[in-house]
């Protein structure tokens, strides 16, 4: 017990809600009743949140010395030293190569989308967090991934705006932290961060209400689009419209107060933000199944 929980909250499990995008595809090829390509999602979203759990502990391994300094990181469990590294390394082989085994049992495709996670979050941790504007990108690309892995696990192809919505949303979220870690560091944000040292407050508030924008009419234009019709094999799904606008409309409220502190902490904590994700799951599956 004293060594699984320290694990456990290296993995951060609070971030995990980023792998609900695996069940994109189930809506969106209309196989979201379909009971085995539900169970096998159910199992790939396991897989990846282990699989994100391990890329986070890898960049603790790596930001060790850094996280002891920085204000937001230092009680992280690695770099305050709750667990010996020894024990960190072991567990991560172990749920690694757990991982890596399950991922290619389900399916060879979505197997190899995994190793390409792990490929792309290692060179993260190592190389493209140090670099403006690539750190978000690169992780845009990680949560892309996911997207795509859903679509694998199930052997269907997915939409094109639903995978470069995912890109979107997944560079909007990695400028919201973004933003987040500078508001709490301050004039200091570089010295932790290297790439820290070319953003600004007002620069990415730009960025982000830019960024919201260009999704919202990605989303619209796809909702009118004959070939999402033809796809999803219904017209109404224009009738979640307004839940979309509501909760970017919401974000942007959150993200851009004064005193913004995380995602977790800020935006999925608020009931309203909340209730439009939600208000818009229900409307989409009502309006597309049935």
């Amino acid at each position: 017990m004293n060594t699984l929980l320290p694990i456990f909250n290296s993995m951060r499990p609070r971030q995990w809600y980023k792998n609900l995008l695996i069940f994109l595809p189930l809506i969106y090829t209309s196989n979201i009743f379909n009971l085995i390509f539900l169970f096998k999602t159910m199992i790939a979203f396991i897989v990846f949140c282990l699989a994100a759990g391990s890329a986070a502990i890898i960049d603790d391994l790596f930001d060790k010395d850094s996280d002891k300094k920085n204000p937001i990181r230092k009680d992280r469990p690695i770099a305050s030293e709750k667990i010996s590294l020894n024990r960190v390394e072991f567990s991560l082989v172990v749920i690694v190569v757990g991982v890596i085994f399950s991922s290619f049992f389900l399916s060879n495709y979505f197997g190899i989308l995994v190793l390409i996670y792990f490929f792309v979050m290692t060179f993260y941790s190592t190389s493209l967090k140090k670099i403006f504007i690539v750190d978000a990108v690169s992780l845009a690309v990680a949560l892309t991934i996911v997207v795509l892995s859903g679509g694998a696990v199930i052997n269907e192809n997915i939409p094109p705006w639903v995978i470069i919505l995912t890109f979107l949303i997944g560079v909007l979220a990695a400028f919201a932290r973004t933003k987040a870690e500078i508001s709490v560091l301050g004039p200091d944000a570089g010295f932790y961060k290297q790439s820290y040292k070319s953003y600004n407050l007002g620069l990415l508030n730009n960025w982000i209400s830019m960024l919201s924008f260009v999704i919202f009419c990605l989303y619209v234009v796809a909702a009118v689009s004959g070939d999402t019709s033809v796809r999803i094999g219904s017209s109404r799904i224009i009738y979640t419209i307004p839940f979309v606008l509501f909760g970017i409309f919401r974000f942007l409220y959150l993200v851009q107060k004064d005193i913004f502190v995380s995602i977790e902490d800020d935006v999925l904590a608020d009931l309203q933000f909340i209730s439009a994700i939600i208000l818009w799951f229900l409307a989409s599956i009502a309006l597309i199944y049935f």
